[in-house]
């Protein structure tokens, strides 16, 4: 039993991670944020056993790379009908501090959410088609 953590805040840097409480797992490191899809499906067996909830870094975090990440997180966890939470960057700077998160999770001190939604580092630069 444990959670999927996804961090996708920097675009060619995304984190996805298994923690249990106890032990963290890498599955992703420094990869794309498509790498999160495949990885998911290499590990599918051992998340539809074990997943109690999924927690993602919310930002702040570039447009597209958090984007991704958050809507990964949000599908991840209405298919498995599983809490989901949302973490700072601060909670999660560290193996030791993303450890505590997970507790404060396992405790209850973490209050889970329906729905994540994503915090950008600036506003979006998105270009109108010309006429």
């Amino acid at each position: 039993m444990g959670y999927l953590f996804l961090d996708t805040r920097q675009s060619g840097a995304s984190w996805l991670g298994w923690h249990d409480g106890q032990v963290e797992s890498v599955w992703v490191h420094d990869g794309r944020a498509q790498d999160i899809l495949t990885a998911v499906r290499e590990h599918l067996s051992e998340i539809q056993t074990g997943l109690k909830g999924v927690i993602v870094v919310a930002g702040p975090g570039r447009f597209s790379s958090i984007r991704v990440g958050i809507l990964y997180a949000n599908i991840l966890a209405r298919w498995f009908r599983v809490p989901i939470f949302s973490a700072s960057v601060v909670d999660i700077d560290s193996e030791s501090s993303r450890r505590a998160f997970v507790h404060s999770v396992l405790s209850g001190a973490q209050a889970a959410s329906e729905y994540v939604a994503p915090v950008y580092d600036r506003e979006p630069n998105i270009t109108l088609p010309k006429l």
